[in-house]
């Protein structure tokens, strides 16, 4: 990834931490996936995916068993959600893509 995209998973874990919430994703299943654009600026190349999914995601208090009484902040540890995010990848030319973006959808 990007520093841009580290710096923001960054944020968002050290706010979870400092909320002392911990979110938990488990069981994806990719539903649809398709290249929606690609485009070139001098030497980079990007491109564009649109992705929906199904996933078990949920968030917890920091240390507690999703069961216990008061435990689960969102979500729900047994029934999946389904999600749509555009992303965005970038790679010098020849070189590795790294994500640079996403979207929710």
């Amino acid at each position: 990834m990007t520093p841009e995209m580290l710096s923001y998973f960054s944020e968002e874990l050290t706010k979870n931490t400092s909320q002392g919430v911990e979110n938990h994703v488990s069981n994806v299943t990719l539903v649809k996936a398709e290249l929606a654009e690609s485009w070139e600026e001098g030497d980079l190349e990007y491109a564009t995916a649109y992705m929906r999914w199904t996933a078990i995601d949920y968030t917890v208090r920091t240390g507690a068993a999703p069961s216990s009484p008061g435990a689960l902040v969102s979500g729900d540890p047994r029934i999946p959600t389904e999600a749509e995010e555009v992303w965005t990848f970038v790679r010098r030319r020849g070189g590795q893509w790294l994500l640079s973006a996403v979207q929710q959808v």
